[in-house]
Formats: C-alpha cells, sequence, structure tokens
C-alpha cells in the first residue's frame, strides 16, 4: 500500500510532504519538489549494494507515485477530499525510472552527481534534517539512513547541526534523541557501517568497476557546498523541466 509505504520510508503518508511542497502548491511547483525529491532518491546513485539500491528504488517509486497523484487534476481532488488514492497501476523501478525521464528528458548522471554534492552541507539538507529529526522523534538511526548522501562519517557533523538547533530552541531535545546518540547506539551504528563498507568492497570487487560507480565517486569526493539549493534548482528545472505554457487571454 502506497500510503504505507509512505509511512515506513519517509515517516509521513501525506503526499504533499514526500514532495515538500503546499497543499496548495500549483502544477509548476509540484513538478519542481518532484524534482528534487526524485534528484535525492534515484536508483543511478545507489550502486554500491544490494541494500542501499534497494532503498533508494523503494523511495523513488513511493516519490513518483506521489507525484503522479498530485500531477493528475482528478486524482489529486479525490486525494485532497476524501484522502483516497488510486492504488492501481503502481508503478515498477523500470516505469518509475521511464516516467521520471519522460518528466526530464535531458538530465544526465552527472547532472545528478552534481546535485547530491551540492546538497550535502547545504540549507536544503538542513532542513530535511530538521524534518526528519521532527517527523522521527529524533531518532538519530533513523535520521542518518533517512538524509540522503551520509555515511558515518557525516554523523559528526549532522549531530553537532542538531545540538546547535536545539540550543537555539528550534528543535525540542526527545529522549529518543538522547538514547539514540548514546556511545551503545553510536557504536552499533559503527559496526554496521564497517560491515556495509566490506560488502560494498566486495561487491566493487566482483563487478570490476572499482571506484567508477556513482555511489562511490559521490561519496568519496569532498562535496561542494551550496548557499541557495533554489536557486540551483530552477536553473535545473528551467534548463531540463520545460517551461509552463502561457495561458492565453481570451
Amino acid at each position: 500500500m502506497l500510503l504505507t509505504d509512505c509511512k515506513t520510508y519517509f515517516h509521513t503518508d501525506n503526499l504533499y510532504d514526500i514532495l515538500r511542497v503546499e497543499r496548495n502548491a500549483t502544477a509548476s511547483e509540484i513538478k519542481k519538489g518532484y524534482y528534487k525529491q526524485s534528484m535525492k532518491w534515484h536508483p543511478d546513485k545507489a550502486a554500491t549494494d544490494e541494500a542501499s539500491t534497494k532503498n533508494a528504488t523503494v523511495r523513488f517509486q513511493i516519490i513518483t507515485k506521489a507525484y503522479q497523484i498530485l500531477a493528475d487534476k482528478e486524482k489529486r481532488l479525490l486525494y485532497d477530499e476524501s484522502g483516497v488514492i488510486d492504488e492501481e497501476n503502481v508503478l515498477s523501478e523500470e516505469e518509475s525510472v521511464n516516467m521520471w525521464r519522460q518528466v526530464f528528458k535531458k538530465v544526465t548522471v552527472e547532472d545528478i552527481d552534481k546535485f547530491i554534492a551540492q546538497y550535502r552541507g547545504s540549507e536544503e539538507e538542513e532542513g530535511d534534517i530538521i524534518a526528519t529529526y521532527n517527523l522521527c522523534d529524533g531518532d538519530m538511526t533513523k535520521i542518518m539512513d533517512s538524509i540522503m548522501g551520509t555515511t558515518f562519517d557525516d554523523e559528526d557533523r549532522i549531530k553537532e547541526f542538531i545540538d546547535k538547533k536545539i540550543n537555539e530552541g528550534i528543535l525540542k531535545e526527545t529522549a529518543k534523541y538522547k538514547s539514540s546518540t548514546s556511545k551503545t547506539a553510536l557504536n552499533r551504528r559503527r559496526r554496521k557501517a564497517e560491515k556495509e563498507a566490506e560488502e560494498a568492497l566486495e561487491e566493487k570487487k566482483k563487478r570490476g568497476d572499482g571506484d567508477k560507480s556513482l555511489q562511490a565517486l559521490i561519496l568519496s569526493r569532498q562535496a561542494e557546498r551550496a548557499s541557495n539549493m533554489d536557486s540551483f534548482f530552477d536553473s535545473l528545472a528551467a534548463k531540463y523541466g520545460g517551461k509552463e505554457k502561457k495561458r492565453s487571454k481570451k
């Protein structure tokens, strides 16, 4: 079920929250929201191990299905009025990717790479950390699993950011946050990360692609810092997403 999957993978069953847009968003804003979120979870970026590929693929399918509903006037109206969604014709991984390519035909792997690099440490990521903290009641394990492109090495900077927002009164320190940032919880995540790194290395050896995979490239190089994610997306959306046709006056 789509809404159940939304809750499991995004900690919300609100389709507008999935695309990070307001309920009264225009068609253009919904398309832009779809672009932002799908760029974060496009399957092409998660190629180092089976678990990360599956996680990104499911999230990508959920995002695409949410867009499919909200981009359709009749389906959106039905959802807005009753909360009912069309569960038929659930898109497969291939269909989700094909739909994405139809909407954003000229986006390349390099564009995805550039986006992820600019996302890390940006205002966009900070907003996602705050939103995920609130949705997960401060569970650090879920936060680390939910923020795109993060590894165990990012945990210190993310915790530092959260602590800062708690001190500023923007976030409230929860019991779950305290327990999930304990030494025991930290060591558990470290062991998991080390195991996943070993599995990823073995997988790359089997494929013989060394460090050429997109995910390895993204996680190994120094991420660029973007001060204005919206302007970056505006330029990409204008370049790849197409422009809305102006309505002629009658």
